[in-house]
């Protein structure tokens, strides 16, 4: 157990102050941070700077008052520990020092009874920090306001630990995600052993859908509860895979493009439907250019520019046009190109039809002629009937009038 003297003499040499199973009074808190403030410049030009602080309990009382016979009595304590936690705060917020932070189970006592650090303690974390890559926290309480704050301040953070009692932090988990999708580094999340509930695991299963930098979740295994412990298991086996090939299986497989073309298509109508409600709004018609733009991309062939980096710059500026997750991505498109197109001879077992045909038979619903003139210039199979299918656009035509219209649309263009 490293008394104080020790761990400080370690940080003057290395910068890396480290203190375990033992305890921190006022008067050693107030050194401490004089001592940072007064050598700032070189404490910042070692090679590593780590806060850890593990099972430490904070005495909220100077010396002379913990030698005076009795117990202090509560008044001081409240006065105290605020003094306290406002130190440890300050010391937290020379936030251009570290690179490492660990705050494992600090707390303090009164009446025998262990208190832990103040629910809101972490709102007073206001330093932006672009050199914090580690960050540990076990505490009880954690407001979510804190949470996204401390999130929106380290940009550079890679690995965050949280061990908290999830039960009485109540987090909208939706927003929570959200917040770890737009984090440009993190990496690594530990959630503790401590177990979530079902929204925290849905929501987690979700990040993966648009979170292609995060290498490795460790998340508490459910207990006695078989649908979590599915979605836990795809989370896991998910992560098993190198992020790249995550983003490959999940963004640029067939079945994923042809959902993008769908949504396109859908969003396309969409827009036309409003228009016909009102007057002719130019951004409206901006977005569904944008979304025609993004149809037709899909079903042009990238593989010659493919071949140049040059080339392959000129082809992402058109990503813009796509969901978000493939210009957040736009180096694994640019990496697999190739990848990035649809092949409308594949065929969809789950939908018993080729992607031509579903790409078809959406641009025909909708009356979408830019779509269908783009279908036809890559060559969409206007003849293909899907096995056991007997109606194609309404539930009333035979095979030939199928067709035949089908001929029609060729005729018309």
């Amino acid at each position: 157990m490293p008394l104080f003297s020790e761990a400080l003499d370690r940080f003057r040499k290395n910068g890396c102050f480290h203190l375990n199973d033992t305890h921190m009074h006022l008067r050693q808190l107030e050194s401490l941070v004089n001592y940072i403030r007064d050598n700032f410049l070189r404490i910042s030009k070692l090679p590593s700077r780590q806060f850890h602080l593990n099972q430490v309990e904070l005495i909220p009382y100077y010396t002379s008052e913990i030698v005076e016979p009795g117990e202090p009595p509560e008044s001081l304590y409240n006065i105290r520990i605020a003094t306290a936690e406002s130190f440890l705060l300050t010391i937290l917020n020379f936030s251009q020092i570290w690179d490492s932070i660990q705050l494992n189970r600090v707390y303090s006592c009164l009446n025998e009874k262990i208190i832990p650090l103040n629910p809101n303690f972490f709102t007073g974390f206001k330093s932006y920090s672009d050199i914090l890559v580690k960050l540990t926290i076990k505490t009880a309480m954690l407001t979510q306001e804190s949470f996204i704050k401390i999130l929106n301040l380290l940009p550079a953070l890679e690995f965050l630990s949280l061990e908290l009692d999830w039960s009485s932090n109540r987090y909208e988990w939706k927003q929570l995600s959200h917040v770890f999708i737009e984090h440009s580094n993190l990496k690594y999340l530990d959630f503790g052993t401590t177990p979530l509930d079902t929204e925290a695991y849905s929501a987690l299963s979700e990040l993966l859908d648009k979170n292609y930098r995060i290498k490795e979740i460790n998340l508490p295994e459910p207990v006695d509860n078989w649908a979590l412990m599915e979605i836990y298991n795809q989370i896991n086996q998910r992560l098993s895979e190198p992020c790249w090939i995550r983003f490959k299986k999940e963004q640029l497989s067939q079945e994923r493009l042809l959902d993008v073309a769908l949504e396109a298509l859908a969003e396309v109508n969409e827009v036309r439907v409003i228009q016909q409600k009102r007057n002719l709004d130019y951004g409206e018609e901006g977005h569904k250019s944008r979304f025609n733009t993004c149809f037709e991309f899909l079903l042009s062939s990238q593989r010659e520019l493919a071949l140049l980096n040059c080339e392959k710059e000129m082809w992402l500026e058109q990503i813009y046009v796509f969901p978000k997750v493939y210009g957040d991505y736009s180096a694994y498109v640019k990496e697999y190109s190739a990848l990035f197109q649809l092949h409308l001879d594949t065929f969809i077992s789950t939908q018993g039809k080729t992607v031509g045909y579903l790409l078809l038979e959406k641009a025909l619903e909708t009356k979408n002629a830019k779509a269908i003139e783009a279908l036809l210039k890559a060559n969409v199979n206007l003849f293909e009937i899907p096995p056991n299918k007997d109606t194609f656009f309404k539930e009333s035509a035979t095979r030939e009038e199928t067709l035949r219209y089908k001929e029609t649309i060729v005729c018309s263009h």
